[in-house]
């Protein structure tokens, strides 16, 4: 499936829908062929391509962000910031999640984010570091605000304090990014047609 943005492509839940009943194997089947067929579609709208040209403007956001890291001289190690990400999401965000503990990790990732540009560049794998963490940390406040926000447990999404399926949570959770590069989380009920 096509996101938002032109040429991006999206595999999995992250496209809707419900997969519920799914587990183990047949979670990892629907992984592979949804896989292949983003693949293909965005193999496809790359051929069609007329052109490659990327225009000054693109490439000036991009490098201006690079610079942003690069002209910074302090001392965190992006690195250990990165695995730091890591570890707060797997502690998470694993199948049995709680409330309490989403919560408190998405304050610890918030206090990450304030400190998300002190990070020591010295050498080319430094500066992949530091865009992989602030990557990283987009992607893990996406997640956790949306596993915070689904006060239920469905299929494979289990909340402790939310032991209960309720159907009036029979939702997707829309994330977005507002213009000030905030996430931005709207609910949308499920429509099922027969």
């Amino acid at each position: 499936s096509e996101t938002s943005i032109q040429g991006l492509f999206a595999a999995g839940e992250v496209v809707g829908g419900a997969y519920c009943g799914e587990e183990g194997a047949s979670q990892l089947c629907r992984c592979l062929v949804m896989g292949a067929l983003a693949g293909r579609n965005a193999a496809s709208f790359v051929e069609g391509m007329k052109s490659t040209m990327i225009k000054e403007h693109e490439w000036q956001a991009v490098t201006s962000r690079v610079m942003g890291f690069v002209s910074r001289s302090w001392t965190e190690s992006a690195e250990a910031v990165r695995k730091n990400i890591n570890k707060l999401v797997y502690n998470a965000m694993g199948p049995i999640r709680d409330g309490n503990i989403l919560e408190k990790t998405l304050r610890e990732l918030e206090a990450i984010d304030k400190k998300i540009y002190s990070f020591k560049i010295e050498n080319p794998s430094d500066l992949q570091n530091a865009l992989e963490a602030e990557n990283m940390l987009v992607l893990a406040k996406a997640l956790l605000g949306a596993g915070f926000r689904r006060q239920e447990s469905r299929c494979p999404h289990f909340r402790s304090d939310f032991p209960q399926r309720d159907d009036n949570w029979f939702k997707q959770i829309i994330i977005s990014m507002d213009k000030k590069n905030q996430l931005e989380f709207t609910e949308e009920t499920i429509t099922v047609s027969s």
